[in-house]
């Protein structure tokens, strides 16, 4: 744990020294100390940052303590686009400063509360958090997570959405900014023939998707082959996600849930680099 705690710290450190970010010389702790609470009590404490914050105090990883209301203002004020270009740093540095070429992309759902406190919950309001989860066919209060990860399930591009929509819907708006010949595998729930199209024509990106029985378009053998092959990573990636994340992820705001569920994926894409 103290290796893995203190290669998180270097790797988020790194990231902040690659954008020429300077901390006020006045402040207790550092942005990096502050993010490394943040993915510690993701990684290790099922997302209770308060935990996190005063083990990391107690066994001298910080050196100066802070209450609990100024970390989460600290928090809360990272820009939310720093955790997403930290899943593009990493990737960079598992591939020798390049981005791979092949990925898959998935949706998974979280949770908000449970069905019967929705009338309740304060921090989504409305029915188009309302979702379905096919694969356990059950309805959900939540969110649906979009990610688009590397072949071995290493997550690189992320986006949420409302539960309410379709799992191709965030897939097209989603900034990929993937290499010129990438390749993504998905379900059939992203078969798309005209967004398929556009993906060719002006980003040079392959749309691999699971064709449907009434699919009017082939696919390549060795496309299909590897589609089958490659999107078990993805499952296992999620199944690693599941694993960190508690029950119930406690939250105040809608802000506070999304910072959280983000902490969690860069949690698990900081474990293809320490583990």
């Amino acid at each position: 744990m103290e290796t893995q705690i203190i290669a998180i710290y270097c790797l988020l450190d790194d990231y902040i020294q690659s954008i020429g970010y300077q901390d006020w010389p006045n402040a207790k702790l550092t942005t990096s100390e502050v993010m490394l609470i943040n993915i510690v009590g993701m990684r290790f404490f099922y997302g209770n940052i308060d935990t996190a914050r005063k083990f990391l105090v107690e066994h001298k990883y910080i050196s100066k303590g802070i209450s609990k209301s100024a970390l989460n203002r600290r928090i809360h004020r990272i820009p939310m686009e720093w955790w997403e270009n930290i899943l593009e740093f990493i990737q960079r540095l598992r591939n020798q400063g390049i981005l791979p070429l092949e990925y898959i992309v998935d949706t998974f759902p979280v949770s908000v509360c449970r069905n019967i406190r929705i009338r309740n919950c304060r921090i989504y309001q409305g029915e188009d958090f309302r979702g379905y989860n096919f694969s356990k066919r059950e309805w959900f209060y939540g969110i649906k997570v979009t990610v688009i990860t590397s072949r071995d399930g290493c997550p690189l591009r992320i986006m949420l959405c409302p539960g309410k929509e379709h799992d191709s819907v965030p897939f097209k708006y989603m900034n990929r900014n993937l290499p010129e010949g990438s390749k993504i595998y998905g379900d059939s729930a992203y078969l798309n023939y005209e967004h398929q199209d556009m993906l060719e024509e002006v980003e040079k990106i392959k749309m691999i998707a699971e064709p449907k029985s009434n699919s009017t378009r082939g696919i390549d053998l060795h496309d299909f082959v590897n589609l089958k092959h490659i999107r078990k990573f993805i499952e296992g990636s999620f199944g690693v996600i599941s694993r960190l994340m508690p029950r119930k992820i406690r939250a105040v705001n809608s802000q506070g849930f999304e910072i959280k569920i983000m902490g969690f994926l860069v949690a698990v894409s900081i474990n293809f680099i320490i583990n």
